[in-house]
């Protein structure tokens, strides 16, 4: 009954084994999900910023070329780009237009 640690070690080499490619593969798994959902993070971050970034581009165009004073709106312009920094990167969605005035301040 008294089995050295040698002997021990031998007879269950197999399970050993199994255990630290188990861990290992397990661990990969982890880090290879981890950078695969940092990389789908910053593909959907790019693509909000392209989508902002063409709808300020629309209000530019609206101000300068066609001089139109509710579509070329600066403000409108504004929103548009403060909205192409972190915010987009945290997934929040981007208004398609702003309103031209505000209906919840009353004028002075």
């Amino acid at each position: 009954m008294s089995a050295t640690i040698k002997s021990q070690l031998r007879d269950n080499a197999i399970a050993i084994i199994s255990l630290v490619v188990a861990l290992a593969s397990f661990s990969y798994t982890a880090w290879r999900m981890q950078h695969s959902e940092h990389n789908l993070t910053t593909r959907d971050a790019a693509f909000q910023m392209l989508v902002a970034l063409g709808a300020m581009k629309q209000v530019v165009y609206h101000g300068h070329y066609d001089h139109d004073k509710v579509g070329g709106n600066p403000r409108t312009g504004w929103v548009y780009g403060k909205n192409t920094g972190r915010e987009s990167a945290r997934g929040t969605r981007m208004p398609m237009r702003s309103p031209t005035r505000s209906t919840s301040v009353a004028p002075p």
